[in-house]
């Protein structure tokens, strides 16, 4: 008998404790970025590595990548993508898998799209789609 009152006791303070510590869940957050990697007005920075990650004709690359806000609503934030790019492709698809401040714990996609391309240079737009708390 006696153990199960101290069963019970236990329970109880578990329950107690539980309902006393409970969080509220953060909401979540929508944004939608679109932007072109091109010489334009610095906003951020992108930093990151390509590696080829071809297989027989296909030409592609595993990009890793992160853009760093340095100015405008976003400073001082930055989020972070990851995948193979198969750059003869129109258009490319990205999975989002991380971010800092303002986009703390940032999920979503990355769409990348080449509008012009010679030798040196290259136009590619970014619309980025992230949810974040």
């Amino acid at each position: 008998m006696a153990l199960v009152t101290r069963f019970l006791f236990l329970i109880s303070i578990v329950v107690l404790m539980n309902m006393i510590f409970t969080t509220q869940a953060l909401k979540s957050k929508l944004t939608h970025l679109e932007f072109y990697m091109h010489y334009i007005v610095v906003l951020g920075r992108a930093q990151g590595i390509y590696a080829m990650s071809s297989q027989q004709n296909e030409f592609s690359l595993l990009m890793t990548s992160t853009y760093n806000f340095i100015t405008g609503p976003y400073n001082g934030s930055s989020f972070s993508f990851l995948g193979r790019i198969p750059v003869m492709s129109e258009l490319r698809e990205m999975p989002v898998v991380g971010g800092t401040g303002k986009f703390r714990l940032a999920r979503g996609y990355c769409l990348a799209k080449t509008f012009s391309m010679d030798q040196m240079d290259a136009v590619i737009g970014y619309d980025v789609t992230l949810i974040h708390y």
